[in-house]
């Protein structure tokens, strides 16, 4: 299970490989803000939504298997960063 506090901890990122049954790929990242470091890889199936409360998140999945570490999406979600840190500079611009 993965759980986030004011976006601190552990979040499912990504969505690939999407089977017939509904279940799909994600990467479990420890996050400071932004995801950092890959824990595992995991195919899962939504079980409910994700559940936001008092700056927490909790996201609900079943886990049906670990599978290796699925870098192509690793890499991905690391593209985000310059747009994250492009909105970051402009906000900050913007606020002056």
């Amino acid at each position: 299970m993965a759980y986030s506090f004011n976006g601190i901890g552990t979040e499912y990122w990504g969505k690939r490989d999407i089977a017939p049954d509904g279940s799909y790929t994600v990467t479990k990242f420890f996050c400071l803000l932004f995801p950092v470091i890959p824990l595992g890889s995991y195919r899962v199936r939504e079980i409910g939504e994700k559940q936001i409360y008092l700056g927490g998140t909790n996201q609900r999945y079943e886990i049906i298997e670990k599978v290796n570490l699925n870098w192509i999406q690793i890499v991905k979600v690391y593209s985000l960063y310059p747009i994250a840190l492009g909105v970051l500079y402009l906000a900050a611009k913007w606020w002056r």
